[in-house]
């Protein structure tokens, strides 16, 4: 396309099962970005356009590191995925313990000593106790799960192995990015009726603030929306937010093409158009933090 940047891969990663794998696991739960061969430089676009433009790596108010503290905190870093996010931030926080779980084997082959990763799928349930983490970390599942896991199971298992007084922060997108540039909203358009039709939530902001607010163990819910410029009139990181949204069409592009009514070999075209009109529009990615705490015992017995 014409279109090629560098994103010096800065990790190799473990496509084996070495990392610890709980027995008689069931499938992992099905996402509509199916075996994709980009999954490795996605997941690194995400991790490195995502810090841009949010300018940290979360925001909730969690002190992750301190000297002064006898017994270090524990964070969860759910749906890991590569653990890019585990392991950078571990890097910078010695004294915290990180775990990261995601139901596919692809972890890094080498990590800071105060990291774990497990495979798990949150769908048979976390392997943790009750009250396990300070701090739940999760991004970008919005293939993930349906609108019945999400109630159920996915925010029951959060809130469960979550410590009372921690907090829970979710990074998230829409299926459409934003309603702008004619290109743009027909791929948003396609999305959110590809979504639909696996039982997603395209709409995944608006669902994730609602249900947070009213699950009984949760307060101060904030929803934060961060509007990412697209296209090389942003420079860099504009061209490389492009990257990652044409590499995650395209991991889709067979049922997505389908949705479009169109041939799977003129997706290509589609992308094509993308490009022309990203960078003569002001256009941009729409993504947002639902931040929550989890009620400490004392605020829980108020209620009773």
């Amino acid at each position: 396309m014409g279109h090629a940047i560098s994103t010096c891969m800065e990790f190799t990663f473990d496509h084996s099962s070495s990392a610890s794998t709980l027995p008689d696991q069931e499938e992992p739960p099905k996402s509509v970005f199916t075996n994709s061969d980009s999954i490795e430089e996605i997941m690194y676009l995400h991790h490195v356009v995502l810090k841009h433009y949010w300018g940290q790596n979360y925001v909730s108010p969690v002190v992750l590191s301190s000297d002064n503290e006898t017994k270090p905190k524990q964070v969860l870093d759910l749906g890991c995925v590569t653990g890019l996010w585990t392991v950078e931030m571990a890097s910078i926080s010695p004294t915290t313990n990180f775990v990261g779980v995601n139901p596919f084997s692809i972890f890094p082959k080498s990590a800071p000593s105060n990291v774990s990763f497990y495979q798990q799928n949150i769908l048979n349930g976390l392997q943790f106790d009750d009250n396990s983490f300070d701090f739940i970390h999760e991004r970008l599942s919005l293939s993930d799960f349906t609108k019945k896991q999400w109630e159920d199971t996915v925010l029951h298992e959060i809130v469960r192995v979550c410590k009372p007084g921690g907090w829970i922060e979710l990074l998230e997108s829409d299926a459409c990015i934003c309603d702008k540039g004619k290109v743009l909203r027909r791929i948003g358009r396609s999305c959110k009726k590809l979504f639909l039709s696996k039982g997603l939530v395209p709409n995944l902001g608006q669902f994730l603030q609602t249900l947070l607010r009213s699950n009984p163990q949760l307060t101060d819910v904030h929803y934060i929306e961060n509007d990412m410029p697209l296209g090389k009139r942003h420079g860099k990181f504009g061209e490389l937010a492009v990257r990652d949204l044409m590499l995650s069409w395209n991991a889709i592009k067979i049922p997505l093409s389908q949705i479009m009514g169109i041939a799977p070999e003129h997706f290509e075209a589609i992308l094509e158009a993308f490009i022309n009109e990203v960078n003569v529009q002001d256009l941009y990615w729409r993504t947002y933090r639902v931040i929550a705490r989890k009620k400490t015992l004392d605020e829980m017995n108020e209620r009773l």
